[in-house]
This record gives structure tokens, sequence and C-alpha cells, in this order.
């Protein structure tokens, strides 16, 4: 499983980011419901794809690691920072 990601600021002092992409699989399809969540020590945000594999999640951090977890599919955790 592969998700792309793009990332946001806000530019507050405690900027909270965006980070958001679509969730593939190795054939290119989308996978609608896997749940995307990003955790840096404390801070932890979740969310769950759409029909068309897209998702957004905001956190309090500057970066995160982000795991994607699908039924039918290994787990996926990429490591992700803003900038």
């Amino acid at each position: 499983m592969l998700a792309a990601a793009a990332a946001f600021a806000s530019g507050a002092p405690q900027a909270e980011h965006i980070i958001a992409g679509v969730v593939r699989d190795s054939s290119g399809a989308a996978v609608a419901g896997a749940q995307v969540s990003a955790r840096f020590g404390k801070i932890s945000a979740t969310t769950t794809t759409d029909a068309q594999g897209a998702f957004q999640l905001m956190i309090a951090a500057a970066q995160a690691r982000v795991r994607v977890e699908a039924a039918g599919f290994r787990p996926t955790t990429r490591d992700w920072t803003y900038g």
C-alpha cells in the first residue's frame, strides 16, 4: 500500500500541519476505508480514507510517523516531516 502525502502549515507558533494524500494499492487503485494515523510523542490524529482513497488530517507537530492500515493489506508506516 502506498500513501502519497503533502503538507501545509497554518503559520501559527503552535501550527497544526495538514497531512493529505491518497492511499493506493500496488496496482494503483484507490483504497477506500483505510485508517490513516499520525503520531509524534503524545500528539496523534486519525482519519479514514474516503471512496477515492483520499485523506486529510491535522496534527500539531512538524514531524510524525504516519501509519496506514486497511483490511487485506499489510500496514505501511512512513516518517513525515513538514517542509
